[in-house]
């Protein structure tokens, strides 16, 4: 760290020790002190105090405290002091340059609100300093610093400090933007600061070479928030300026938005930053040029010609800004129905938004452009503005190929725009709702002939938008049970699963499970869907039984909603899935019997939940397929998540030790008879997903004696057949050279080779470790 000569040096051994003795132990007293010192000390005792300060703040967080707000603390007292040499320190020209260089080195690493009041202290010291001299010597060295810093020559650490120093001055009036472009001008031309800068083309050139310096830094996501807030503080600094300087908006307008232009043109990848942080709040200090800014771009390139054209730098930034410009209400929907244009007070000046030029690049080669163009859509300044019909039908018919794009990043994004387009489609139908009901009630208390037929008409027109609004969430519905099918891509399958937890968490469904309370005063549904329906819950089921895990996952999490009474009934004998190791025709006569194949539990509302679990565990037994042994587990957390009454708590968990405790055994006598009837990987992923679910004081019955004394005879018993399973596969996962090794008491043969008995030992182990730990980890 860095601080001007004399600032942070050695005290003078006769000047410490003039305050050391009788220094009082209250800070909040020292100023108080000084002020009663002989007059000839006090400049001398006060700068060794406030170098005292300075060492002590400048020491790592945990050893530092709050020696930050002590520091502010003690300089305020001094420039309110009445006597001169106190005051004199505080107004020093090393003060706020010593408090400067100490946020810049030290922000980053000791983040916290008290480095916020060190660099308004520091500003308000140069602002209100009475030597004029001093405020503008320091204000150069400040300047020089930041400036060099941003120029890419001193670490990167410092660049988001630096440019929080300029961005607090230029909101406090500390610094001018004319005094940003001087100091400027003499790091690149090398002049004296007391030289103005040049006027006309080389003034706009300055101007223009500074901001794509500041714009190299909008690429990098950590420093592109500190850069967009000075950058936008700067541009509203210059506005006065440039109004006063011509009587007109224009200028000012102009200047930020060819900025922006040769910004992008140069560092196209800090688009999205831009977008993010320069966008929205420009947008709001200066709406006619954000207006003539949507208008221009209009102007060079209509959007229906963005099709046709290569994706450039201009392209983007067009649908950037009518998305931004759409959610700050410069952008409108073109009207639907006629209470709308009543209702909302539009400002004149505003730009109709071309819904199906915006639809057609849905479709477009780029990623980018299609996701901006869906979010143009969906977003708004009203949660509860309805969609028009255009929209309605761009969605349908665009959101399939976007939902099966390989892109992960691309359908992230098409999930945030379908969560949002999921919330506005609810604020808007009980929007209309309530408006029918308005409609309906006036024409129930009569009126005039003229005005009756204007009500009727508005009436049958609220209720068309309400119609194509419910026929759409209907086709959603389908839409995504279609993307469910066995044939269809994991991209489908996974968008589809996660969309559809979107949908179920914004309660559309009358009684789910799972779902918190509905906050008081929310926008909830005017209409409910049935969702569980046993289309629906074979699709489910059969995904649960997926190759990929997070398939697997997102089928669980969703059945995870499905109420009690939607698993009454059987499945058919078919578990269906795309190739044919994942065919699931199971016979009802096997001629050689699972262990424990058949569940005890005969509860009528689950049987289609159990019936499942009984021909996915046969599968798993014929095939030894993990993603079969994992679905099964998952089933088992669904079923004792659906459990009632305590004693089936209870039986469950017994059953599944119990069987666990089977498979061990057997594995111990005759590990290649384990290996072909009895896999142990669903027994022990299935109890490490269970356990997480089980509470002994809740889930157990009887005295909470019991209940406790039944959860440690379960826990031993799983740590011992963990135990158990390892003296069982360690001889083969121990050897030397495991591959090609079987054991001498096993015989190779057609059925059984050197793989299988591998994968079934590396399988158990990881399991039974992965609950061992879990159950330890409770306990503790």
């Amino acid at each position: 760290m860095t601080f001007p000569e004399g600032a942070m040096g050695k005290q003078n051994p006769a000047t410490a020790g003039l305050a050391a003795p009788e220094a009082p132990v209250d800070d909040r007293l020292l100023v108080k002190w000084l002020e009663e010192r002989p007059i000839q000390s006090q400049g001398q005792l006060a700068k060794a105090k406030l170098d005292d300060f300075l060492e002590k703040a400048s020491q790592p967080r945990h050893a530092s405290g709050n020696a930050c707000i002590k520091l502010c603390y003690y300089i305020e007292q001094c420039r309110s002091s009445s006597c001169a040499p106190i005051r004199k320190v505080a107004f020093a020209r090393d003060t706020p340059l010593c408090l400067f260089n100490f946020y810049v080195e030290w922000n980053e690493k000791n983040q916290n609100r008290s480095m916020r009041q060190v660099l308004e202290l520091s500003s308000s010291l140069i602002a209100r300093n009475p030597d004029q001299q001093t405020s503008e010597a320091v204000k150069k060295a400040v300047l020089e610093r930041t400036l060099s810093i941003i120029a890419h020559q001193n670490a990167q650490s410092l660049v988001k400090p630096a440019f929080k120093v300029l961005e607090c001055f230029l909101s406090k009036n500390t610094i001018s933007p004319k005094e940003v472009l001087v100091a400027y001008e003499a790091r690149v031309h090398r002049v004296s600061v007391s030289d103005q800068p040049s006027t006309g083309s080389a003034h706009e050139d300055l101007w223009d070479s500074f901001i794509l310096d500041v714009f190299d830094w909008m690429v990098l996501p950590d420093i592109s928030p500190g850069a967009g807030k000075f950058l936008v503080t700067l541009f509203k600094a210059m506005k006065p300026t440039a109004e006063s300087s011509d009587g007109h908006q224009a200028d000012y307008s102009t200047l930020w938005q060819r900025w922006i232009r040769k910004g992008l043109a140069k560092d196209p990848q800090a688009f999205e930053n831009v977008k993010n942080y320069l966008f929205p709040p420009l947008f709001k200090i200066d709406r006619p040029g954000s207006l003539a800014f949507l208008e221009s771009l209009n102007q060079q390139r209509a959007i229906p010609n963005l099709q046709s054209q290569d994706v450039d730098a201009h392209a983007l930034l067009q649908l950037a800004a009518m998305d931004v410009g759409k959610k700050a209400g410069l952008v409108e929907e073109p009207s639907t129905v006629q209470f709308q244009k009543s209702s909302t007070k539009k400002s004149a000046a505003c730009i109709v938004l071309q819904e199906e030029a915006i639809g057609s690049l849905m479709g477009s080669f780029s990623d980018t452009v299609r996701s901006l163009a869906f979010s143009v859509l969906v977003s708004s300044a009203s949660s509860i503005r309805p969609f028009s019909p255009v929209t309605l039908d761009l969605f349908q018919s665009h959101l399939g190929v976007m939902y099966s794009d390989t892109d992960a990043k691309f359908r992230n994004e098409t999930l945030t725009n379908s969560k949002h387009m999921i919330e506005r489609i609810r604020g808007a139908t009980a929007f209309l709702v309530r408006e029918l009901d308005q409609v309906s009630f006036k024409l129930s208390q009569g009126s005039e002939p003229e005005h009756k037929v204007a009500q009727q008409a508005l009436h049958e027109d609220i209720q068309t938008l309400l119609l194509k609004h419910k026929n759409f969430v209907l086709w959603y519905l389908h839409f995504l049970f279609a993307e469910l099918i066995p044939t269809a891509s994991y991209q489908r399958h996974t968008t589809s699963l996660k969309a559809i937890i979107l949908l179920l968490q914004s309660r559309i469904l009358e009684d789910s499970p799972g779902l918190p309370p509905i906050p008081a005063n929310s926008t909830i549904w005017p209409f409910t869907v049935e969702f569980f329906i046993p289309r629906s819950m074979r699709l489910l089921l059969d995904l649960l039984l997926d190759p990929f895990e997070d398939v697997r996952i997102g089928a669980s999490d969703v059945l995870a909603y499905a109420p009690r009474n939607c698993f009454v009934g059987q499945i058919s004998k078919g578990v269906s899935n795309d190739h044919e190791s994942r065919n699931l025709r199971v016979n009802e006569c096997a001629e050689t019997e699972p262990i424990n194949l058949k569940l005890n539990l005969t509860d009528r509302p689950l049987r289609l939940l159990i019936d499942f679990i009984v021909r996915g565990k046969e599968a798993s037994r014929r095939t030894g397929r993990a993603d079969y042994a994992d679905g099964v587990a998952r089933s088992y957390k669904l079923l004792y998540g659906l459990q009632i009454s305590r004693e089936d708590k209870v039986k469950l968990l017994e059953e599944l030790i119990s069987d666990l405790e089977i498979k061990v055994e057997i594995a111990a006598k005759d590990l290649g008879q384990a290996v072909l009837e009895a896999p142990i990987h669903a027994s022990f992923a299935a109890l490490n997903l269970v356990w997480d679910l089980v509470s002994p004081s809740i889930d157990f019955p009887g005295e909470p004696s019991r209940a406790w004394e039944k959860w440690i005879d379960f826990t031993r018993r799983m740590v011992r057949s963990g135990s158990g399973i390892w003296e069982a596969v360690s001889g083969i996962l121990c050897n030397d050279s495991p591959e090609g090794h079987l054991l001498d008491d096993i015989d190779e043969s057609e059925a059984l080779d050197s793989k299988d008995i591998l994968s079934y030992s590396f399988r158990a182990i990881h399991e039974s470790r992965t609950t061992v730990n879990d159950i330890t980890a409770y306990n503790s």
